[in-house]
């Protein structure tokens, strides 16, 4: 049994997670560009 609050929060959730990974692959990306 869900709440429709809860569902959001779910949703957010996975919207912020998909966004820290994003940003972490960008930041190795960086790291390995200054290595070279």
């Amino acid at each position: 049994m869900t709440t429709p609050g809860s569902k959001k929060e779910n949703a957010d959730l996975k919207e912020g997670v998909v966004c820290l990974i994003t940003i972490w692959h960008y930041f190795l990306k960086e790291n390995q560009k200054r290595r070279r």
